[in-house]
């Protein structure tokens, strides 16, 4: 029996088409909380971004691919930040190489970038967040020292080997779009995040439920007892599910709880 569900948002909960969450995934939701199901936020966010979205209420959030975890009363479950000596390696990558690229200081009170860049103005256009804080050089190396529990790396996957093999050695990339990679602490994960609040709420992992789209829901959709992999993710993605439902703005998240038995057709499409 599923007691909770985990839940990427950008391309899961979110149409990258209306910003919106479609009714059916909005019904959904409710009518899981009235069987008593628990909903999770599982995503690469941080919390105040995830609150510039317009969702149904939430018994806990996964933030920062796992670096922060929140239960509903704003408790912090846990709270990791990148290695000192990672950041001192990617002031030094930035700083000397010649083709060094954009990077998010991406932190609870703020988004900072190191450098102009419209490929990073572009894609936050796109999908509906306001773009972070450009710093100057010297203002944005102090702040990073400060501590992060993730970066955004504007660098092409062709890059990452170099990059966590000689720089960032402690971290790792999860990426959901060619454009840029989440960096994260290597103990940071979703599937982390599913454990803090399955214990929290006296939940086993037998009895969860997982859905996401991009490369970073992988380890959750592996972890959790049933997978959901959304219509228009990547084959990677689809094969590290159970099941593949439709895509978002074609009711995929109300279809495969339907599918899956843990809703019916009347609880979400003949209200």
């Amino acid at each position: 029996m599923i007691r909770a569900v985990f839940f990427d948002i950008d391309g899961t909960l979110l149409s990258f088409t209306t910003h919106k969450v479609p009714t059916s995934t909005w019904r959904a939701i409710e009518a899981l909380h009235s069987k008593g199901i628990r909903t999770f936020i599982a995503s690469g966010r941080r919390k105040a971004d995830i609150d510039l979205v317009t969702l149904p209420p939430m018994d806990g959030y996964i933030t920062f691919n796992g670096g922060v975890c929140i239960d509903h009363e704003g408790n912090r479950l846990c709270e990791k930040t990148i290695g000192s000596d990672d950041i001192e390696r990617l002031i030094e990558h930035q700083e000397n190489s010649s083709t060094p690229f954009p990077c998010v200081i991406v932190r609870d009170d703020g988004m900072y970038l190191d450098r102009d860049s419209s490929v990073v103005i572009d894609f936050y256009r796109a999908v509906n967040v306001p773009p972070p804080c450009v710093l100057q050089w010297e203002d944005w190396k102090k702040m990073v020292r400060e501590g992060a529990p993730q970066l955004l790396g504007f660098f092409s996957p062709a890059d990452e080997e170099y990059l966590f093999s000689s720089v960032m050695k402690t971290s790792k990339a999860m990426r959901w779009t060619d454009v840029f990679a989440d960096v994260v602490p290597l103990s940071s994960s979703k599937s982390d995040g599913i454990d803090l609040l399955c214990e929290r709420y006296g939940i086993d992992k037998s009895q969860t439920m997982a859905i996401g789209d991009g490369g970073n829901d992988i380890d959750m959709l592996r972890y959790a007892a049933v997978g959901v992999a959304m219509g228009q993710a990547s084959d990677e993605v689809k094969a590290a599910a159970d099941y593949v439902t439709s895509n978002v703005d074609d009711d995929g998240v109300a279809r495969a709880l339907i599918h899956l038995g843990l809703l019916t057709e009347e609880d979400v499409f003949m209200r």
